[in-house]
């Protein structure tokens, strides 16, 4: 059996893009890493310690953009860009179709992530 490779997820940005997203992903990870240190710090109980999700799961996201060289934001607008940045084009309604269920999919995966880190996060002691 041989993998056609030529079958691959959809991109929908280019190298400027994705330099914008690592950078981003870098300042959401750290902001979350000072919210839990904050928390954890104050000795916030185990159930208040559920405010670090929305921050786990911004970061988990983000990166997953920089990793699968794919914009969320992008993809619920149908728009696409690998040029320079600012230079955003319209897709076609059959591809913003594709790209709509890769947005959830890349939703989801980042939720997930936020969540089993959040529950790390809770059962610290």
């Amino acid at each position: 059996m041989t993998i056609n490779q030529s079958i691959r997820p959809r991109c929908n940005i280019g190298p400027a893009e994705i330099e914008r997203r690592r950078r981003s992903a870098i300042v959401i990870s750290v902001l979350a890493a000072l919210v839990a240190a904050a928390l954890f710090a104050l000795h916030v109980p185990a159930p208040a310690r559920l405010a670090i999700f929305p921050f786990a799961t911004a970061a988990a996201v983000t990166w997953l953009q920089v990793v699968h060289r794919f914009c969320v934001a992008f993809a619920a607008l149908g728009i696409q860009n690998f040029n320079n940045l600012g230079e955003e084009e319209r897709i076609d309604p059959a591809m913003r179709a594709v790209d709509r269920r890769r947005l959830a999919q890349l939703l989801l995966e980042g939720s997930a992530i936020g969540a089993a880190v959040t529950l790390l996060f809770i059962v610290l002691p």
